[in-house]
């Protein structure tokens, strides 16, 4: 006869290992998975934040919205991060800064990015890895006014600018195998339109009784250059019949040779002179008018809405 043996309750050791193997390989996924969303979302916060550093400089790439940024306002490429939070050294606020020319508003309206405020106050704009600032801290009181951020300003011309996260590894990763480095390069052609592509044209209504020559006239465009002064180049008018008194013609100006210019609203100064070798110089009353150069966008012709009357 075979008697059975009733089997006591609990598990076998060879049954507790496999549960324990079993639980720590889910652990160990579970941290590996856990990793992996922590390194994705700080590689995509990186990306918006290089987004934002672009918009904060060139502005939107939308023809709809009006250009702004810091080059729009200043007329120049930031020199760091910082730029963007606080005004820089030798850069005015935004206002009508040369007397000669009050129409035309320039100057540092920021701040153009919204930063982290620290303890004891000061606002930074690190990348989504909270990258170790590169402040030399040998110096007392030092700071790295790029936040950890890679800031290459190439001297050009015209100058471009690569801003580089070193990632997590904080290393310049090899360029044809990067790991987890992430850069924006603003180009001359982000931030620059060449005027000697471009065509203004405008109206010229003559007040005076004598007929006035096209080649005696001209447009001048007038842009900030990084601080309190004014650039300019002269944009003659191309050869046409002349105008008549009580005449309006649509006369077409144009830059002889390459002359980079900043994206945004510039100025526009109708000038005459009084013979082939005398200088242009602008008319009395002033006949001023307000343009948007836009990169990369902008039209083969620009065509200035108001009229310029010449007395």
């Amino acid at each position: 006869m075979i008697v059975m043996r009733p089997r006591h309750g609990g598990f076998t050791l060879l049954e507790l290992l496999l549960v324990v193997f079993i639980l720590a390989a889910l652990a160990a996924t579970t941290s590996s998975l856990v990793d992996r969303a922590h390194e994705q979302a700080r590689f995509e916060d990186t990306s918006a934040r290089l987004g934002l550093l672009r918009r904060a400089i060139v502005g939107a790439e939308d023809p709809s919205v009006a250009i702004a940024g810091y080059v729009a306002d200043v007329g120049a490429l930031p020199g760091s991060v910082s730029d963007l939070l606080a005004q820089p050294a030798g850069v005015p606020p935004y206002g009508p800064n040369d007397p000669t020319h009050p129409e035309l508003r320039f100057g540092w309206r920021g701040p153009y990015l919204r930063g982290t405020r620290r303890p004891g106050g000061a606002v930074e704009f690190a990348d989504g890895w909270g990258s170790p600032d590169r402040r030399d801290y040998a110096v007392e009181g030092s700071v790295d006014p790029n936040f950890g951020w890679d800031w290459l300003l190439s001297p050009g011309p015209p100058p471009t600018l690569t801003i580089t996260s070193r990632g997590e590894n904080q290393i310049f990763d090899d360029p044809g195998n990067p790991i987890d480095d992430q850069v924006e390069v603003i180009q001359d052609n982000d931030y620059l339109v060449d005027l000697a592509g471009r065509r203004l044209e405008a109206r010229v209504h003559v007040l005076s009784s004598g007929a006035v020559p096209p080649a005696d006239l001209a447009l001048r465009v007038l842009w900030p250059r990084g601080e309190s002064t004014l650039a300019d180049v002269d944009a003659p008018a191309l050869p046409d019949d002349d105008v008549a008194p009580n005449e309006t013609k649509v006369l077409t100006f144009a830059v002889p040779s390459a002359t980079w210019v900043p994206a945004g609203p510039r100025l526009v100064v109708l000038c005459r002179r009084t013979g082939p070798l005398s200088p242009y110089e602008p008319v009395e009353p002033r006949q001023v008018a307000l343009i948007e150069l836009r990169p990369r966008a902008a039209p083969a012709s620009i065509t200035i809405s108001r009229r310029f009357d010449l007395p």
